[in-house]
């Protein structure tokens, strides 16, 4: 049988042993009666160094603190760690334990037990916030709203949270940190639920600001958001007045996050002013002015009230399109009541196109009646589309088809409504396919309806001339060749207006390599239309 019995074994403590417990006690009972707090930075489940604190004490990280019960400011003195351990990735403090919602650096929080606190670094992954002016991506220096609730807005870790926006110079690239050169977002914040923080876009719907690129100040007008690459946007909650604001989920490295504005007197469209025989500005008789033009192959109208010093958008900074439009031209009303415009363009009608007619009472940002003429014909052939005014508010507007010259007429009523005089287009039989670049205006100090009309057509031996007719409704007479012997085999790009009751028509002449505008005064055969 084994013996179990432990020799001397004793079942009580001795004198001097609870002296030395009782001694223990009274010197360290605070201490033995404290919680112990873990605190770390922890990159990628690993203990990535730095230091914490407790209050006013510092702890490595890794340590345990003691605490009492009750509430302490307990965060990370560690903000990121750039170029962690070589990596040339830059870590960011996003949250606590995993918990999304406690994501400051330094916060009040109550232990009431043995706890963990541990920082989570993620990395950051650069991304770009930027405006997009006219389909034109440039340093255009317009400020665009980006709330960042991780954001370190100074020296003392004070951070934005939700909801604080900053207001960088376009193009932004966030760095989570003032003074920072360098860093970038989180991924995959607040999705799918969208539960804060997640970050946020805005961008006020109409902004005034210089362009250094001009040398001027421009209007701009918010119309859409636009993503490139790995991100995605959401309406949440409604949008502050005068703003557009979205949230906005980072998915993936690299993207981009655009504003996209119209800019008054800006065009991404070269040629936007360039067919001078449409007319593209006008002055009504209250000294303001107007304009229409294309860009983003969109039919855009401004109007000035001081000059053109400034413009603003008409139709509430929106095209006058409805989808795709080009070649917009334009005339006024000379009605000492009623200083409207009526507006004239092509717009894209599946394959094929319409002529569309719009009409802006006196002083109306918004255009109270359209009309528009459907044509079977590719919407790829430029058709340029002219509207002319008379002084009864009777419209002509006339087009260049495959086949020649097309018109149609109406008049402008009472009630401030459009109304064509038929029911369909009509082919100008004295024109042809050879025939291009109309021109047209009326005299709005006459009585007369008729029209005065100039085009292009080509002559003998490669050259070209200018035309003149008299055009009366749908009856187009009295064609005259007036670039006849003036010395220019080569004439193009015809205009025409109206002064003193006289048509000016100017256009270009080309003799080898001279070039010169030319100006024909109405001769004394053509005065009689006047």
């Amino acid at each position: 049988m084994m013996h179990t019995q432990v020799a001397n074994c004793r079942t009580n403590f001795t004198e001097d042993q609870k002296d030395r417990m009782n001694e223990t006690l009274l010197l360290y009972r605070s201490e033995l009666l404290k919680y112990l707090v873990y605190l770390e930075n922890s990159v990628n489940s690993s203990n990535a160094g730095g230091t914490l604190h407790v209050e006013s004490t510092s702890y490595n990280s890794g340590e345990r603190a003691p605490v009492d019960e009750g509430i302490f400011n307990i965060g990370t003195n560690n903000e990121r760690f750039a170029n962690y351990q070589g990596s040339g990735i830059t870590y960011k403090h996003i949250n606590w334990n995993q918990v999304s919602n406690d994501f400051l650096l330094s916060r009040n929080i109550t232990i009431s037990n043995d706890d963990e606190q541990v920082g989570i670094f993620p990395p950051l992954q650069p991304i770009t916030i930027r405006n997009v002016i006219d389909d034109m991506s440039f340093n255009d220096g317009v400020p665009i709203g980006f709330n960042d609730p991780w954001y370190v807005k100074d020296a003392t870790n004070n951070q934005s949270g939700m909801g604080d926006f900053i207001y960088p110079l376009s193009p932004y690239y966030p760095t989570g940190k003032y003074n920072e050169t360098s860093g970038g977002v989180f991924l995959n914040q607040g999705y799918p639920n969208w539960d804060p923080p997640y970050y946020s876009v805005k961008v006020p719907l109409i902004h005034v600001a210089a362009l250094t690129q001009t040398g001027r100040t421009h209007r701009f007008y918010f119309q859409n958001w636009g993503i490139t690459g790995g991100a995605s946007l959401q309406q949440v909650g409604s949008n502050p007045p005068g703003y557009d604001q979205k949230a906005v989920v980072f998915t993936g490295s690299g993207a981009t996050v655009k504003a996209n504005l119209k800019g008054t007197q800006l065009s991404n469209d070269d040629n936007a002013y360039s067919n001078n025989s449409q007319r593209k500005f006008v002055k009504t008789p209250d000294g303001h002015l107007h304009s229409v033009y294309c860009s983003m192959d969109r039919v855009w109208y401004e109007r000035s009230t001081d000059g053109g010093t400034s413009w603003e958008l008409m139709q509430s900074g929106n095209p006058l399109d409805n989808g795709e439009g080009k070649h917009p031209s334009i005339d006024y009303l000379p009605d000492d009541n009623n200083y409207g415009v009526i507006i004239a363009f092509q717009e894209k009608d599946g394959n094929n196109y319409k002529i569309v007619i719009r009409y802006y009472p006196s002083g109306a940002a918004t255009f109270a009646d359209e009309l528009n003429s459907s044509v079977a014909e590719s919407y790829n052939n430029n058709v340029t589309p002219l509207i002319s005014v008379d002084s009864h508010n009777d419209f002509t507007i006339l087009w260049k088809q495959q086949a020649g010259f097309y018109v149609r007429t109406g008049y402008i009523g009472g009630d401030e409504f459009l109304y064509f005089d038929d029911t369909q287009s009509t082919y100008l039989t004295e024109t042809n396919s050879y025939m291009t670049n109309p021109a047209i205006t009326a005299n709005k100090n006459s009585p007369h309806t008729r029209r005065r009309l100039v085009w292009e057509a080509p002559g003998l031996y490669n050259t070209t001339d200018i035309y003149f007719g008299a055009l009366d409704g749908t009856d187009l007479d009295f064609i005259q060749n007036i670039s006849n012997g003036n010395g220019y085999p080569v004439n193009y790009s015809p205009s025409i207006s109206v002064a003193d009751n006289k048509s000016i028509v100017s256009w270009t002449g080309y003799y080898g390599s001279n070039a010169s505008k030319i100006l024909a005064k109405e001769t004394e055969a053509l005065y009689r239309y006047k």
